[in-house]
């Protein structure tokens, strides 16, 4: 699954390729992607929408437009890919935004990727209103995970890869700041001590 590095690399290079380009039509060939609204609602309130920037809030896309945020989670296999317009569908897209010269679409073979359609002030209603702090907030100190950590029988590793404390983290980057935090990954989160908690902290910004 990509985690928050590798969604920060699919939001800069898809940046560069379709900033300040227009929505001129979409087709949707899996409706189910979208969680809100409906898919036929999307086709009508996206047409003509611009592309104004794409920014990341832990493993979520999210794509400014004029009026609404497009919110996309890769989940396990999901990706962007461009193609020229009319090109031929290939198995397993299930998404293309129609551009001025080109087409943007998704492509995901477990169709796991969600996205969401959403007036700009209807984030507090959006996924993204349940996710905990970025790697490098500064209200990620120890005060903070010691508390969420406090009275959890759970192993450090299944907190970490919870989203509404830490968001961003996945597998492979919760194996990596376990090991150069010399914390055994099966350790209860009660269990952990600040100095422990510190290097936690440590080790996701660094890792």
């Amino acid at each position: 699954m990509p985690e928050l590095p590798e969604v920060e690399t699919v939001r800069k290079a898809l940046l560069k390729k379709v900033q300040n380009k227009i929505i001129k039509d979409i087709n949707i060939i899996y409706p189910k992607i979208f969680e809100e609204p409906s898919a036929d609602e999307v086709k009508k309130l996206i047409k003509n929408q611009k592309i104004n920037d794409i920014k990341r809030r832990g493993k979520w896309l999210i794509f400014e437009l004029d009026d609404y945020y497009l919110l996309s989670h890769l989940r396990m296999e999901g990706k962007y890919i461009y193609r020229t317009i009319n090109y031929e569908y290939e198995k397993h897209e299930l998404v293309s935004f129609i551009l001025e010269d080109m087409e943007l679409r998704y492509k995901d073979t477990r169709k796991f990727g969600k996205m969401y359609l959403l007036k700009k002030d209807n984030l507090i209603n959006s996924p993204l209103s349940k996710l905990g702090y970025e790697p490098w907030d500064n209200n990620l100190n120890v005060e903070y995970l010691k508390e969420k950590c406090k009275n959890k029988s759970l192993p450090i590793k299944t907190i970490l890869l919870d989203q509404s404390i830490i968001t961003g983290i996945g597998n492979i980057y919760a194996d990596e700041i376990l090991f150069l935090s010399k914390i055994n990954p099966h350790k209860k989160g009660k269990d952990l001590t600040e100095k422990e908690i510190q290097s936690i902290i440590d080790n996701t910004k660094k890792v």
